[in-house]
């Protein structure tokens, strides 16, 4: 009788082990982390992604022709940035074009209203709890726990936060 018993341990045993390692392995993927494949937005259907092409056409038919666009031709080596701040949507596209007339890249997403989320679904007004689950807890805080930092190599989203909310998110590609 005592046998039976050892041997009904062991396998209760060995399903509670391979029942927390099943555990253990899909609950890393319940959180999605932050990475270059998730560095950008999702508006109206449509994806912008860090490193991605854009244009000036391309932007005002998707966010519309009320924007203030910046230039910055003082770049060296013959580069030049952009900065399209949509105020009525809330989001200001930075973008980096090579040579007069090529494709311009996308370097620089930020959120400022709730109309526009992450492509994990991040936006704006969230409660910093939502921060964790979509991205996990592998990230910076600063020390007055206002600014949350994710890093992927060279590819960085700073999360604001005030009074336990999201105010401000910027998803950057550090070239």
């Amino acid at each position: 009788m005592l046998h039976i018993n050892r041997k009904i341990a062991t396998r209760v045993s060995a399903l509670v082990l391979a029942l927390m390692l099943l555990f253990s392995c899909t609950a890393g993927f319940a959180a999605a982390s932050f990475t270059k494949k998730a560095a950008g937005v999702k508006y109206n259907k449509t994806t912008l992604k860090l490193g991605g092409t854009t244009s000036e056409k391309a932007l005002k038919k998707l966010f519309g022709n009320k924007y203030k666009r910046v230039t910055d031709d003082g770049c060296t080596f013959g580069y030049a940035t952009y900065q399209y701040t949509f105020s009525g949507k809330g989001i200001t596209v930075e973008t980096l074009q090579k040579k007069k007339g090529g494709k311009e890249q996308i370097i620089t997403l930020t959120m400022t209203k709730k109309n526009v989320p992450t492509i994990a679904g991040l936006k704006v007004g969230d409660k910093t709890s939502k921060i964790a689950k979509l991205y996990g807890k592998n990230c910076k805080i600063n020390k007055a726990k206002t600014k949350i930092l994710y890093e992927v190599g060279a590819y960085y989203m700073e999360i604001t936060v005030k009074k336990s909310k999201v105010t401000k998110i910027t998803i950057l590609w550090d070239l």
